[in-house]
């Protein structure tokens, strides 16, 4: 088994346009003692803010996932190799409610800093939340309300400053 070992940011070189858009990640919060879950994400970010290592991260309130993240202060995300496409695509599907999806995709649950993450990733970032908001129907372009938000479920932006990278 390979082992995550920490990254000093400033060798940090992975294409996040091509890591969170087409290839995804895994959202997931949570703690050791309350369990964890996580959702499948291809919209996000890296960057800066306030100075500080970014990333952002959408989350509809009626995913379960919303509930852990309101709950921790910290949440990970996790990248794959390829070869992870199916699994990441049930553990979008699922619920977490629902049953323990996270076995379903045959993946094991590793903690990081006392923050959830995945043995199979090949890179995770740690964040500490710092900042969120609700999306405002007023502001969404009509295309994207009438595609995205039929039923009206807008997303939480959350920007979690990045403490930690670990690679594998």
């Amino acid at each position: 088994m390979d082992v995550y070992k920490e990254l000093p940011r400033t060798s940090f070189s992975d294409n996040m346009l091509t890591g969170i858009g087409d290839d995804w990640m895994l959202v997931t919060a949570g703690n050791e003692k309350d369990g964890c879950n996580t959702l499948t994400a291809c919209w996000g970010g890296i960057g800066n803010l306030w100075h500080r290592d970014a990333a952002f991260i959408f989350i509809r309130p009626t995913r379960y996932t919303y509930e852990f993240i309101e709950k921790n202060e910290m949440f990970s995300l996790t990248f794959f190799p390829k070869g992870y496409k199916k699994a990441l695509s049930l553990l979008g599907s699922k619920s977490g409610r629902d049953g323990d999806k996270i076995t379903e995709a045959d993946l094991k649950v590793q903690y990081l800093d006392n923050v959830p993450t995945f043995e199979q990733g090949n890179l995770c970032i740690i964040c500490r939340k710092m900042y969120y908001l609700d999306f405002v129907p007023e502001r969404i372009p009509e295309e994207v309300m009438k595609r995205f938000y039929p039923d009206g479920d807008f997303h939480r932006f959350y920007a979690g400053e990045i403490l930690k990278i670990y690679k594998k």
